[in-house]
C-alpha cells in the first residue's frame, strides 16, 4: 500500500512512484503478475477503433487535465475503487501475485526481503509510505516472530526455569545436572531433525520447549528422591539406588507413552504437524535415557549437599494429603461441580485436532481411574479460556500436546507412589495417599511451578500465536496440579480403598538350618 505523505495519489510525482514501483516489481523473485491503477488496461473508444493501454503511462508529465480524467476512471471503475483504489483516492495499492516453487522453505523470507528492499528505496525517492501486507508477508511475519521469540523470550524463559529450579533443589550441582539434561535433550533432538533434513516451521519450533517440559519434570522427580534420601541419613549413592527404584518405572512411562501420543501427529494432513511429533518424539525418549543414564552419573562424581532437615513445602505437602485424605468426600463433591461448570464452557471454544494416548500401570482400576486426572485438566483449561477469552488461533492446537507429557508425568508418579505403598508397605487406601504426598508432592509441585514460571515469561510475547499458547499451557498444567492433589487423592479412597491391601512378604531373621519367609 502507498500513501502519499501529503495529498492524495493523483498528482505526477506520485503516479510516477506507482509506476515506478509497478515495474520494479516485477524483479521481484518468484512474481507472477503486478497489478496497480497504472498499468490498469482502460479502454476507451475512438470512433469505430477501441483503445485498450495503460491508464496511467509516463504521470510526471501529466498535465492537470490528464489527472483529473485518471482521477475520474479509478474512482469510478469498480475493478479499482476499494481494490486498488482508497474511495477518497488518500491511498492505493500495488498487487503483486507470486507463484513459490515450493521447493525451499527460504522462498518466502527471499521474496519479503526483496520486497522490503523495493519499499524502502520507493520512500528514499518519492514522498510516500509504503506498507507491506498480504499472505506472503503474514506467512513469513509467522517465521519471523518465532525466531524473534525464539531469540529473546525463550532464553530468558530457560533463564527463569533454571533459576527457579535452583530456588526449589537448593543445591548448584543438581541445577547443573537438570540443565545438562535439558540441553542433551535438546541437541540430540534438534541436531537429528536437522540430520533428517527436517525444516522448522512455526508448529515446529515449538517441540525444544515441549521437550524441556519432560526432561525438567524427570530430573526434578530424581534429584528430589535423592535428596529427601540424604536427608534421612543415607549415603549418596544408596539415595540414588533407591530415587533410581522409585522413579525409573515412571519416568519410563510417561517418556513413552509422550513419545507415542506425539508420533501419532504424522497422521496429520499438515507436514509440520509431522515434525513436530517426530521431533518431540526424538527428544522425550533423548531426555528419558539422559535423566537415568547421565545424570545419576553426574550427581554421582560430583559432590552433593542436602539440608538436613525438611524444608517448608515438604511440611506443607505432609499437612495437604492429611488434609485431603481427611475430606475426601467434600473434595470429590466440590471438584466436580467445579469441573462441570468450566466442562460447560468448552464448546465455546472451536477446537480442530485432538490426540490422546494412554497406557496409566498393570491395574485396570488405576488405569480407569487416571483417565479423569490424565484427560481433565486440558478440558478444564479450555473451559476456563472459553469462560474468559473464547478465541483460539493455531498454536492453541498444540496446547493438548505441550501439557500432556507433564500431566501423565504427575499422575503416573503419583500413582506409581500410592501402589508402591500399598503393595510393599500393606497401606490402605488413605496410608497410601499419605506417603505419595509424602514422597513425590513437592516433586510435582517443584515441577509444576517452575514450568508455571517458564511459560509465564513467553506468555508475554508480542505474538499471539506464542503469547496464547504459553498462557493456555500454564493455565493447564496449574488444573493437572489441583486435580492431582485433589480430585485424584479423593477417586483412590472412594473407589480404590474398599480393596485389601496386598501383604508384603518381609525376609524373616536367619536362623541357622532353616530357610523361611514370613508374612506381615
Amino acid at each position: 500500500m502507498v500513501a502519499p505523505r501529503s495529498g492524495e495519489v493523483f498528482s505526477p510525482d506520485i503516479l510516477d512512484a506507482i509506476e515506478t514501483l509497478t515495474r520494479q516489481a516485477w524483479q521481484l523473485p518468484f512474481a507472477l503478475r503486478v497489478d496497480s491503477i497504472t498499468n490498469y488496461q482502460h479502454t476507451t473508444a475512438t470512433e469505430d477503433d477501441l483503445v485498450v493501454k495503460d491508464l496511467v503511462d509516463g504521470g510526471i508529465g501529466f498535465s492537470a487535465q490528464q489527472l483529473s480524467r485518471v482521477r475520474d476512471v479509478a474512482l469510478t471503475e469498480p475493478a479499482l475503487r476499494g481494490f486498488l483504489i482508497a474511495a477518497d483516492g488518500a491511498t492505493t495499492g500495488v498487487n503483486v501475485t507470486f507463484q513459490m516453487p515450493g521447493q525451499d522453505l527460504d522462498e518466502v523470507p527471499e521474496a519479503v526481503a526483496a520486497a522490503r528492499q523495493l519499499a524502502a528505496r520507493l520512500e528514499a525517492e518519492y514522498p510516500v509510505r509504503v506498507h507491506l501486507t498480504g499472505m506472503v508477508m503474514l506467512n513469513n511475519a509467522f517465521f519471523e516472530m518465532s525466531m524473534r521469540d525464539m531469540s529473546t523470550l525463550v532464553p530468558i524463559m530457560y533463564l527463569v526455569i533454571i533459576g527457579v529450579t535452583f530456588l526449589m533443589v537448593r543445591s548448584v550441582t543438581a541445577t547443573i545436572g537438570t540443565l545438562a539434561v535439558i540441553m542433551l535433550s535438546l541437541i540430540t533432538a534438534m541436531g537429528l531433525a536437522g540430520w533428517a533434513g527436517i525444516k522448522l516451521t512455526p508448529p515446529s519450533a515449538a517441540a525444544p520447549t515441549i521437550i524441556m517440559t519432560l526432561a525438567v519434570a524427570d530430573s526434578i522427580h530424581i534429584l528430589l528422591a535423592l535428596l529427601a534420601g540424604m536427608r534421612q541419613g543415607r549415603g549418596k549413592r544408596d539415595s540414588l539406588v533407591e530415587s533410581l527404584r522409585l522413579n525409573l518405572a515412571p519416568i519410563f512411562l510417561t517418556s513413552i507413552t509422550t513419545a507415542i501420543g506425539f508420533l501419532s501427529l504424522n497422521v496429520s494432513d499438515a507436514p509440520p504437524f509431522g515434525d513436530l511429533g517426530n521431533i518431540t518424539a526424538v527428544g522425550v525418549v533423548a531426555a528419558l535415557f539422559y535423566s537415568v543414564g547421565f545424570l545419576p552419573a553426574f550427581i554421582a562424581i560430583l559432590p552433593v549437599r542436602a539440608r538436613a532437615s525438611r524444608d517448608q513445602t515438604g511440611q506443607t505437602m505432609d499437612r495437604f494429603g492429611a488434609r485431603g485424605v481427611e475430606r475426601n468426600r467434600s473434595i470429590l463433591v466440590a471438584f466436580s461441580a467445579v469441573a462441570a461448570l468450566l466442562l460447560a464452557f468448552v464448546p465455546a471454544n472451536e477446537l480442530n485436532d485432538d490426540f490422546v494416548g494412554y497406557f496409566a500401570l498393570r491395574s485396570l482400576r488405576l488405569g480407569a481411574i487416571s483417565l479423569v486426572p490424565n484427560l481433565l485438566p486440558a478440558g478444564l483449561a479450555f473451559g476456563a479460556w472459553g469462560l474468559l477469552v473464547g478465541e483460539l488461533n493455531m498454536a492453541v492446537s498444540m496446547v493438548s500436546g505441550m501439557t500432556l507429557g507433564i500431566v501423565v508425568d504427575d499422575t503416573v508418579h503419583f500413582l506409581s507412589k500410592y501402589r508402591r505403598a500399598r503393595r510393599e508397605q500393606g497401606l490402605d487406601a488413605s496410608g497410601a495417599v499419605r506417603y505419595a504426598f509424602n514422597s513425590v508432592g513437592r516433586a510435582i509441585l517443584v515441577t509444576s511451578l517452575i514450568l508455571v514460571a517458564g511459560f509465564g515469561v513467553l506468555a508475554q510475547s508480542a505474538f499471539a500465536m506464542n503469547s496464547l499458547m504459553a498462557l493456555l499451557t500454564a493455565i493447564a498444567i496449574a488444573m493437572a496440579v489441583v486435580a492431582d492433589f485433589l480430585l485424584l487423592p479423593a477417586l483412590l479412597i472412594r473407589f480404590d480403598g474398599k480393596r485389601a491391601p496386598q501383604p508384603a512378604i518381609v525376609p524373616a531373621p536367619a536362623i541357622p538350618g532353616d530357610a523361611v519367609a514370613v508374612t506381615s
